[in-house]
């Protein structure tokens, strides 16, 4: 807590006392199409426990569901029964003279008048009313595609014809047929159902969840953050591009709704300030809720890391005050940095008084339940798996003026390690000037090598190993040690330990750790200090794409939903040496995708940056609601450097 107070705290003061530098371009983002689930929140008029078999657009527009016996109707925002029967999955095309034995399961009509037919024995296609032909699609290998087995068909925007087969998806253009695997990043192929959407993309339905295809990515829609069922029936895109999914779990809906990243920061404040936001201090951090994904029925709670998160979320605000100036965010600063310093003065002057300066990790009210009732027995408990785990009494001692229990034992984490430490000091020398810190630095790296030890801050064994807390704390405070520290030497070489870190991190798609190596290294270089291979690596823009897409596909649902990636086809395993502890082999499947790269954040659940991305099976029951700190502070964070630009 005491690393994230301090990266606070430096941020307030140097933020606000000058400008920001901007060696690049800042780009533009705009408004772009954010997808969000609607099945939690259905208009009214479907019966309890209806299941649908079929979705489809009316002659009308409208959206039906029919579930085999009843057929229901959506309009002026609600269901009502209606009398028509489901479209045919057939199209009522007649295939018997070439296909005798063969089950249709699907058909698709361009609008020159060309239909093709998704059948159990091959595709086949007829322009206009001539004869039906069965195609044979041929992959670069001179492998035949399309003649077994064929699970839907559809003409995407372009006319282009796209297959689904259980071996992956096939689309004929003008050019050829290309063919699309897990090698290219499709993530599963027991489909059920394709759509075309009126955008240009291609939904696919399979039996574990729904693909949104855009022609050149592919988007994994599974698990209750997305679908109330994995097996897809049958799916349809509406003209405004929400797609209506028929499920064993009941109706989905993924919405199409136009946004900004301005937007989305103004909903995640609104989200902190209605149901995360704690005490009279305003400890931001998550909430539980007491019904699933309804963030009405939050109870705010509190966490061990209190002051971190809390402070992490300030640092954001100072971002957005030096940007634009904004008073909203300036009145959120200032809340959060009196509600860290709070955390170091409720511990004072009661019986169980640590030394001045000593945080609390978090506070609850004082005429509340006592917390320390059968506390001895869980740490007792604890500490049967937990060697380690210190046994304290009162692990929750009671403020001197009665008014808060505050938490004691701030784990090493949140206070300081010999790496850390030195870069408390030459934040303290920047800001007050006093040549005290800088002497006491010296002392440090003279007599105890400190220096050393900060071009080597952690046991690494390449992407993917180690611990997620500890690079968000190292990130936090490299991003002030190179920047404060005076010696040029020292700031070089602290500037190649930072670079080397951010490589190991660089796949792991995160905006904070992109913003905060990249703003480091291009003001290192103003002075020609930056190491030429950190230079090298700015070159690239993938970092600034890959912090942009993270922003933009981040979900404004912060609800943490189960996702399941372990049977995808286009993800790697991590070798056994690549775990979170070095020497131990990992409990939990991790790997990554086939472009090198953690999950994309829509595919995953976190609540925090620290959260293991390598994790292929994250999330819970979505009674657990987080904040948009994750989002906000690399939002405002990427502004104030000029990387991006303001909507």
């Amino acid at each position: 807590m005491v690393t994230a107070t301090i990266f606070f705290g430096a941020v307030m003061v140097v933020a606000t006392a000058a400008g920001a530098a901007e060696p690049m371009s800042p780009r533009c983002v705009g408004p772009f199409v954010q997808r969000g689930t609607e099945h939690r929140n259905l208009p009214p008029g479907l019966p309890p426990g209806f299941l649908p078999r079929r979705t489809w657009i009316g002659d009308d527009g409208a959206v039906h569901l029919g579930d085999g016996v009843a057929t229901f109707r959506l309009v002026t925002g609600r269901f009502s029964a209606a009398s028509v029967a489901a479209p045919r999955r057939d199209g009522g095309e007649n295939l018997s003279l070439v296909a005798p034995t063969a089950d249709v399961r699907q058909v698709a009509r361009r609008g020159d008048g060309t239909t093709a037919a998704a059948t159990s024995e091959g595709v086949y296609e007829r322009v206009a009313d001539g004869p039906w032909q069965r195609l044979a699609p041929v992959d670069e290998r001179g492998l035949v595609w399309g003649t077994g087995d064929i699970r839907g068909v559809a003409y995407d925007t372009h006319g282009r014809l796209v297959v689904a087969t259980p071996a992956g998806v096939a689309r004929r253009g003008q050019d050829g047929w290309e063919f699309f695997t897990g090698a290219e990043g499709l993530p599963v192929a027991d489909f059920t159902v394709v759509a075309s959407a009126p955008d240009g993309t291609v939904w696919f339905g399979s039996k574990i969840g729904a693909v949104e295809w855009s022609g050149t990515t592919f988007r994994y829609r599974q698990g209750p953050g997305w679908l109330p069922g994995d097996v897809v029936h049958d799916l349809v895109v509406a003209a405004n591009g929400d797609v209506i999914v028929a499920t064993d779990g009941g109706t989905g809906w993924i919405a199409a709704r136009s946004t900004t990243l301005a937007e989305k920061a103004r909903h995640y404040e609104a989200i902190i300030d209605e149901s995360i936001s704690r005490t009279e201090h305003g400890f931001v951090a998550t909430a539980d809720l007491d019904v699933p994904g309804d963030a009405s029925t939050a109870r705010r709670i509190d966490s061990d890391n209190d002051g971190l998160w809390t402070a992490m979320y300030g640092a954001a605000q100072c971002f957005a005050y030096a940007h634009d100036r904004s008073a909203d965010a300036k009145r959120r600063a200032d809340r959060a940095f009196r509600a860290l310093t709070f955390l170091q003065e409720v511990t004072q002057g009661g019986e169980h008084a640590p030394p001045p300066g000593f945080p609390a990790r978090t506070v609850l009210p004082g005429d509340g339940p006592d917390p320390n009732v059968g506390q001895e027995a869980r740490d007792r408990q604890t500490r049967e798996t937990d060697p380690h785990w210190k046994m304290l009494e009162p692990r929750w001692p009671k403020s001197a003026d009665g008014r808060w229990w505050w938490k004691a034992d701030t784990s090493s984490d949140e206070l300081d390690g010999h790496y850390f430490f030195l870069a408390y000091l030459a934040i303290a020398a920047h800001v007050t000037g006093e040549a005290r810190y800088e002497a006491a630095a010296e002392a440090l790296r003279r007599d105890h090598a400190y220096d050393a030890n900060a071009l080597s801050p952690k046991v690494q064994l390449g992407v993917g190993s180690g611990n997620q807390s500890d690079d968000e704390m190292a990130f936090m405070n490299l991003y002030h040690l190179v920047r404060y520290t005076s010696d040029p030497g020292l700031r070089r070489a602290f500037l190649g330990a930072f670079h080397r870190s951010w490589l190991l991190e660089r796949p792991e798609r995160n905006p904070f750790f992109h913003f905060a190596f990249v703003a480091t290294a291009q003001e290192a270089g103003a002075d020609g200090s930056v190491d030429p291979s950190a230079r090298d690596a700015l070159g690239g823009a993938d970092w600034l794409d890959d912090s942009i897409e993270a922003l933009v596909l981040l979900p404004f649902d912060r609800c943490q939903w189960r996702h399941t990636n372990t049977h995808r086809l286009d993800l790697v395993r991590l070798s056994a040496t690549q775990s979170i502890d070095p020497g131990r082999p990992d409990h939990v499947p991790r790997g990554y995708r086939v472009d090198g790269k953690v999950l994309p954040v829509d595919e995953r659940s976190f609540a925090h940056w620290n959260t293991d991305p390598w994790c292929l099976d994250q999330g819970g029951d979505g009674r657990e609601l987080a904040s948009g700190t994750v989002f906000l502070l690399p939002w405002h964070m990427g502004r104030y450097h000029g990387f991006l630009a303001d909507d």
